[in-house]
């Protein structure tokens, strides 16, 4: 540890850097640690003091520890901890302080530099017994380590991005605040050339307990564990370890780190611009932070790699965010060593073209229960299944509650959202991907009985099981089991998807697969599945499947998953609309008799985009729903629901209404999942969605609402300087338009400019904002309404 006086940083309330301080210790502006251990005190021998908050708790070294030489430090300059010898008796001991005990929040940190590989479950540090204390681990055996932290028992959480510690000093930091869930766990990393930078944030698990941490008679431990008798030494130097009492920002870990290494070189960006998705007409900004602030540094904002003239501060703001202005923004950070480029934001801008057709009678909110019932969850993507009964004119939702051992299928009121009780499960099988899906998807027939499904990987190990009930009142039965995909196409994943038709005998379902191991009908596709299965039935309880391969199927939208991954609907007669995330729509026809089918239609990514997963279609109404979720594999954003006029022909989907269904902060990467529903109740036809951690919504559909029934024109397109554009158009009071342009009259995707527009009178106006510093030559124009 090298105790060189620092430059010390002053934040303001919203984390901007504001002044600099010199000839301070920035140790001075840091929250005091409960203990720390900087091991320069040669002249104690075998102790090493502890230079934290009083009582002090000196530490003793065990077995062979000792300091290393003089120099090998992160600094260059003093001494560390080292603990690179064979055995589980080679560590740093201290005793059992109270000050070391009942954290509500805490952050540990320290310096380690690996001399070899260590085991799975090395410590940095811990004070750890079976059910209580803290722990801060290595999880992996490799010198590219992942750090885990454990609380209150044996079980941890694990940063999910690696971090090379090989021969190397890198600087290691988590924090726990056990009163929050969201994101109560963070790791961070640095190095000597490296600002302290997120590896990745957890939400609380919940076998680590309440809001404390809990005490216990252990003796606190850097290079081992009290909670075991094995060796959990790693070969390693550390150096600077702290525990704090509470939770400390990037900042505040970036000015521990800056105690032991001196900063040099170009300045460092302790934060980077976030990319987000907002609502049209919302106020965007991004924002960097540079280190060292002084000399103070200079900015150039950037958009998809040009610069923005004016934009030369730490922040960049768009008072109104339109959706032309979505792009790449990043920014160009110069100082005295040289200069560095941030990560670039991508700001996505989402327009809602809403109409009057569809009313929200029914937002349903997570969490929901009933008693010890779960049925709707903020996290896990845990419901992913839901289906509206004709026959009774209720709503039945699947949940993968709890531990998972017992799935929920709750049965609700689609227009009070009112919990009317639970589907029997006493036919329930083992089964379902690690014992967690063994309910997923659920559609029902025109007669009222309902069919729910598990989900497997590989029907090879767990069989797929479909299951019936005659209505919601009625006990659960076995439908099939085995592999939907037999003989010719199995073991492949199945129950992400499933659609229901018919009644009785006639009752047909139709689910799809998703390709993971054993494609043997199309190699060149073996992470992708093209095959989807037909159940029958010849008495209307018990099924039998018909594999079809669809020969031209597009590989799967995101990675080892099929064509139908996301969103699966009936047409009429042997057709079917299948949905993956990153793919278009696609109509399918097939043959059961030869067991073969093809895509007859591909439908336009600018009518049904690609963030669109769950679908229904209507044939009745001639109207075909979507929803649109922006899960992590493609952005983070507002979830919309999306109603098209649709004949199930080869004319593209039109948007007749679209409406807010949740800001997606809940889906894992995972996401994608979630369920879209047409009914009718009392002569009204409905629309009900269920999007996976953001609850129900049921909204009414007006049929009479007709679209425009006359043309009309654009009338001005007048340039106003600076690139922008006013465009005017004649327009009708009450009505919905969305302006859009393109560069070129014969090609090119057709883009939103500005938000949709509802009409106040006979002509209405939009102004094309131009992204900043870039220009084009021409630009072509059409307005849309409904």
């Amino acid at each position: 540890m090298n105790p060189l006086v620092r430059p010390q940083l002053i934040a303001s309330s919203a984390g901007l850097l504001l002044a600099l301080v010199l000839a301070v210790p920035v140790r001075a502006a840091l929250p005091e640690p409960v203990v720390r251990y900087t091991f320069d005190d040669v002249a104690n021998g075998g102790i090493a003091a502890d230079t934290g908050a009083a009582p002090t708790t000196n530490g003793v070294f065990n077995g062979q520890a000792t300091r290393t030489a003089l120099g090998q430090t992160p600094s260059g300059t003093g001494y560390a901890l080292n603990v690179n010898f064979p055995g589980e008796t080679n560590y740093l001991v201290t005793g059992n302080a109270d000050k070391l005990n009942t954290f509500s929040n805490m952050t540990m940190t320290a310096w380690l530099n690996l001399r070899g590989t260590p085991a799975m479950n090395d410590r940095i540090l811990s004070k750890l017994s079976t059910f209580a204390g803290y722990d801060f681990k290595i999880a992996n055996a490799s010198a590219n380590i992942f750090p885990g932290l454990t609380i209150n028992q044996t079980s941890s959480r694990d940063a999910s991005v690696a971090v090379n510690a090989s021969n190397r000093w890198v600087f290691l930091a988590v924090t726990y605040d056990a009163t929050i869930t969201n994101s109560a766990i963070r790791f961070y990393a640095g190095s000597s050339n490296e600002v302290v930078y997120q590896l990745s944030s957890h939400d609380k698990p919940t076998f680590f307990g309440g809001d404390t941490i809990l005490s216990n008679a252990a003796s606190l431990r850097i290079g081992s564990t009290p909670a075991s008798t094995a060796d959990r030494t790693p070969p390693a130097w550390l150096d600077d370890v702290r525990v704090y009492g509470q939770v400390l920002s990037a900042l505040e870990l970036e000015q521990v780190r800056q105690e032991e290494v001196p900063w040099v070189g170009a300045p460092g960006l302790l934060n980077q611009p976030v990319s987000t998705n907002v609502l049209a007409g919302s106020p965007v900004t991004f924002s960097v932070t540079a280190i060292p602030p002084a000399p103070a540094p200079t900015y150039q904002w950037r958009v998809n790699g040009t610069p923005i003239p004016g934009a030369t501060n730490t922040t960049y703001s768009i008072p109104a965010a339109a959706p032309e202005l979505g792009a790449g923004y990043d920014v160009v950070v110069t100082g005295a060593g040289g200069a560095v480029t941030s990560s670039v934001a991508l700001l996505t801008v989402t327009t809602l073209f809403q109409t009057p057709v569809m009313t929200n009678v029914l937002t349903l909110l997570p969490p929901q229960s009933n008693g010890p019932v779960v049925y709707l969850n903020t996290s896990g993507n845990r419901e992913r299944g839901m289906t509206f009964n004709p026959a009774t004119g209720r709503l039945i939702v699947v949940s993968r509650t709890g531990t998972f051992s017992t799935p929920t299928a709750a049965v609700l009121d689609p227009l009070t959202g009112g919990y009317l009780g639970s589907l029997d499960q006493s036919a329930l099988l083992n089964g379902g991907f690690n014992n967690v899906f063994l309910l997923n998807k659920i559609g029902a027939a025109a007669d009222g009985a309902l069919f729910a499904a598990n989900m497997t990987f590989d029907p090879s190990s767990v069989a797929f099981a479909l299951y019936r009930w005659a209505d919601e009142s009625q006990p659960q039965t076995v439908a099939f089991t085995g592999d939907p995909g037999a003989p010719g196409h199995p073991n492949l994943r199945w129950g992400d998807t499933l659609a229901v038709r018919g009644s009785g005998t006639g009752t047909q379902i139709l689910l799809a697969a998703a390709g993971y191991t054993n494609f043997v009908s199309n190699p060149a596709l073996s992470n992708n599945a093209n095959v989807v299965s037909i159940l029958s039935t010849a008495d209307g309880v018990t099924f039998t499947n018909v594999a079809v391969l669809v020969t031209n199927a597009p590989v799967g939208g995101n990675g080892p998953f099929g064509f139908a991954n996301n969103g699966l609907a009936w047409g009429a007669g042997n057709t079917f609309f299948a949905k993956a995330q990153s793919n278009a729509l696609v109509k399918v026809a097939f043959d059961p008799s030869t067991g073969l089918g093809g895509v007859t239609e591909t439908y336009s990514l600018a009518a049904v985009p690609a963030t669109a997963g769950p679908i229904a279609f209507n044939s009745g109404l001639n109207l075909f729903a979507a929803l649109d979720i922006f899960n992590l594999r493609i952005s983070r954003g507002y979830d919309t629901i999306r109603l098209y006029n649709f004949s199930g022909g080869g004319a593209a989907p039109v948007l007749i209404d679209q409406e807010l269904s949740g800001f997606n902060i809940i889906n894992d990467p995972l996401g994608g999942a979630g369920s879209v529903e047409f009914g009718q109740i009392g002569g009204t036809n409905y629309l009900f969605v269920l999007d996976t951690g953001n609850g129900v919504r049921t909204f009414a559909i007006n049929t009479a609402y007709s679209g425009l029934s006359g043309p009309f024109s654009i009338t001005a397109i007048n340039p106003l300087g600076g690139g922008q554009t006013a465009l005017m158009w004649q327009s009708a009071a009450g009505r919905t338009y969305q302006a859009e342009s393109r560069d070129s009259l014969t090609g090119g995707a057709w883009t939103p400019v500005g938000a949709p527009v509802v009409a106040t009178g006979a002509s209405s106006s939009v102004t094309n904002l131009p992204v900043p510093g870039t220009s084009v030559n021409q630009r072509y124009y059409r307005v849309r309404g409904y």
